[in-house]
């Protein structure tokens, strides 16, 4: 970007005239010195028990979290167990959130989509103490007819 696109863009932070729409690679997480998503995280774990029942994966993508879930589907046929092990690994792993979700919670946005599974980015904001509302889509929703 240019200096001009920049500072239009933070012109338009300022007066809340933009919105942020956030991945789940803003949330991180480190272990053993080693930065990733929280996504890549629970990819290789869900990689490493696959291992343990001896299924076969392709290294190269065991860190991506479709592939994984895919083929956890796959082995153990059940979406449930597979919502557990994400859930559990979300409420043991993700406690506090980064600087990078910290520094976020304190621009001035009107709208922010979050699209990380998780609740890293609320947390940061209650940590500031600001006013915020909320709301998800669920896919596992009953939809009203």
């Amino acid at each position: 970007m240019t200096n001009d696109q920049w500072k239009e863009l933070l012109y338009a932070i300022r007066k809340g005239k933009c919105l942020l729409l956030l991945g789940a690679g803003a949330s991180t997480l480190t272990k053993d010195g080693i930065t990733r998503p929280y996504t890549e995280w629970l990819s290789l774990e869900l990689a490493a028990q696959l291992r343990r029942e001896k299924c076969v994966l392709e290294e190269s993508e065991t860190s991506s979290l479709l592939y994984t879930a895919t083929e956890y589907l796959h082995h153990f046929k059940s979406a449930i167990g597979l919502q557990d092990k994400v859930e559990s690994f979300y409420r043991e792993h993700a406690k506090q959130p980064n600087e990078l979700l910290r520094a976020i919670a304190e621009l001035p946005f009107p709208l922010v989509v979050n699209t990380a599974p998780d609740t890293l980015l609320e947390k940061a904001w209650l940590g500031l103490g600001k006013d915020y509302r909320k709301t998800h889509y669920s896919l596992h929703k009953e939809r009203s007819r």
